[in-house]
């Protein structure tokens, strides 16, 4: 059960949400991982063996893409995360922000929810609100897909790229819920489609992230051990 209100904070739209009880969520199974010793999603070229394919050429291994959930989360109750929502290609957007909260209302984080125009504005909303110091995740959801010009490129580099230094600056949890698609069917694929849902999968890796601080803040400091001073003559 889920209770939501309207406010307006930094010039964003908010719809807070108060995460009353638990709830199970059905959730995407991933495909058994093939074996393999090549990175995910890439191929590798092998020579054939002798009796193998002839004519001196390569065989190429495709492999699959696999995906593995994490392991649930033990995060504290009454933490609390924030989630802003791109609205340009609403649609999909809203599919990956009805995952998202799906994942935190099942974990019994309090959330937040804001919008903002387009994938754009994500970086300088997600640094307004770690600047509260309110939040231990941050989960920014947005969609970009190619068009007939460079514009796609752009955005996507501008957005990765300033995600990337926030999540690497706040002492938060700051994840990557942005599609970079082809074609919208992608999108929905990825928008709780036979893919998934990205927008719950950056959920389950944000609050993996708050479990891991929590832990680690909550083990009691060990003093270093002090080197030994060595004197050296200079001249």
């Amino acid at each position: 059960m889920e209770r939501f209100s309207e406010d307006t904070e930094f010039g964003i739209t908010a719809r807070r949400v108060g995460v009353v009880g638990d709830r199970e969520h059905e959730r995407v199974a991933a495909r058994p991982p093939e074996s393999s010793g090549a990175s995910e999603g890439h191929t590798r070229a092998e020579r054939p063996s002798r009796g193998g394919v002839t004519g001196g050429g390569y065989r190429a291994l495709v492999m699959k893409r696999t995906k593995t959930r994490a392991a649930p989360a033990n995060v504290r109750a009454g933490a609390r995360v924030a989630v802003v929502r791109a609205r340009w290609n609403d649609e999909v957007t809203r599919a990956l922000e009805r995952g998202a909260i799906e994942r935190a209302t099942a974990s019994g984080a309090t959330l937040d929810l804001f919008e903002v125009a387009g994938s754009f504005e994500l970086p300088a909303a997600v640094a307004m609100l770690a600047d509260t110091g309110r939040y231990a995740a941050i989960v920014p959801i947005g969609c970009l897909i190619r068009g007939e010009t460079a514009h796609f490129d752009v955005l996507a580099h501008a957005v990765t790229r300033g995600l990337m230094d926030l999540a690497l600056t706040y002492p938060i949890a700051i994840t990557f819920a942005v599609l970079t698609v082809e074609t919208v069917e992608q999108a929905m694929a990825r928008a709780g489609g036979s893919v998934g849902n990205v927008g719950a999968e950056a959920m389950d890796a944000a609050l993996e992230l708050v479990a891991l601080r929590q832990a680690l803040a909550s083990e009691p400091k060990r003093p270093r051990a002090r080197a030994r001073a060595s004197s050296r003559a200079t001249r």
